[in-house]
């Protein structure tokens, strides 16, 4: 007899080769697979992902899987979530990993149950970022998941990742929740932000749960001009979902904006890899503030409501000093790329 899947683990596996061994391991180390199982979902890859992926198939059993969809991420996670058996939902990037001490926190989770969401504390690279102030776990239930819905709009680098979270498979399918395939860049932020809208309760955890490669951030830094571009075509297909939510909703939601915007900036066009030259940068960030989605962000922004260090480029450009904007900019651009460094 066949045990209940409680966990489907969901990796979207392209030219990874080299790290989807230890992403499977660290998950096969933190959980009971007779009670979850393990989707590799290959897409297109031109090394030997397939051969690794059948080989780990033989080593691990029947719970982990081999399929195919076409190529790019959004395309991988949706097909893995057409096959996917368990009730609860974890995305991994095949060059990340899960963190073994998290085994008897998560599992104590799903079975409790308490939530539709459980979002985790992670690591980047050698450092911790715990995202839960307050204890060592959290739980927001109705008008309180609401507060903190919103404060994880308004933050999407600290709580709009798909990965470090486990999500309700009955949420996804109920409300026919998937990744937008037109979307090259923060298209898991957007499949967090649809999730969110029809979740009541929520736990927050300082609980490390999950690996991020930083090694994961140099395609990031590539190709500046087309990636702020796809940041701008993100933001335009989520703000039409965002037109229909409550006012609060798309307050929070500004923020997000405001914040895809310093993303665009630092590690895009102020990023040491870029070698335009200053005024070309300069014309640059002129053009993309001008651009409706962000001027107009740009144009709601109130600092007495909302002043902080990441909004001060912000109030800079709202006022037209570029300038002093770029100067931040390449600040917190140059601080990335010595940290990214030091880990190498």
């Amino acid at each position: 007899m066949n045990e209940k899947i409680l966990i489907s683990y969901i990796i979207p596996a392209y030219n990874a080769a080299d790290t989807l061994e230890r992403a499977v391991e660290s998950i096969t180390h933190t959980c009971n697979m007779e009670k979850c199982e393990i989707l590799i979902v290959e897409n297109g890859s031109t090394d030997y992902t397939n051969s690794v992926a059948l080989k780990l198939i033989q080593k691990y059993g029947e719970n982990v899987k081999l399929i195919h969809s076409e190529k790019g991420v959004s395309r991988a996670r949706n097909e893995g979530l057409k096959n996917a058996r368990g009730e609860w939902i974890v995305f991994v990037d095949a060059d990340d990993y899960i963190v073994s001490k998290s085994k008897k926190y998560i599992y104590e989770d799903i079975l409790n149950a308490k939530a539709d969401l459980y979002v985790y504390s992670y690591e980047i690279g050698n450092r911790a970022n715990y995202i839960n102030n307050k204890e060592e776990k959290t739980y927001y239930f109705n008008d309180s998941a609401e507060k903190m819905k919103l404060e994880m709009i308004a933050n999407p680098t600290k709580f709009m990742q798909v990965w470090g979270k486990i999500f309700r498979k009955s949420i996804i399918y109920e409300n026919r929740i998937g990744f937008n395939t037109k979307m090259q860049l923060s298209e898991d932020s957007d499949f967090t932000l649809h999730y969110l809208m029809h979740c009541s309760r929520i736990s927050i955890s300082d609980t490390i749960f999950y690996h991020y490669s930083i090694d994961n951030e140099s395609t990031m830094r590539s190709n500046a001009d087309k990636k702020v571009l796809q940041y701008i075509e993100a933001m335009n297909i989520t703000s039409k979902y965002i037109e229909k939510q409550h006012e609060n909703v798309q307050l929070a939601f500004n923020d997000y904006i405001l914040m895809h915007l310093n993303i665009a900036c630092v590690r895009g066009i102020f990023c040491v890899n870029n070698k335009e030259n200053y005024v070309k940068k300069i014309e640059h960030i002129k053009k993309i503030i001008n651009t409706p989605v962000f001027k107009d962000a740009i144009k709601k922004f109130h600092i007495k409501n909302n002043f902080s260090a990441r909004t001060l480029p912000v109030f800079f450009m709202k006022y037209k000093l570029v300038h002093i904007a770029s100067i931040i900019y390449i600040v917190r651009a140059y601080q990335n790329y010595i940290y990214e460094k030091s880990r190498n």
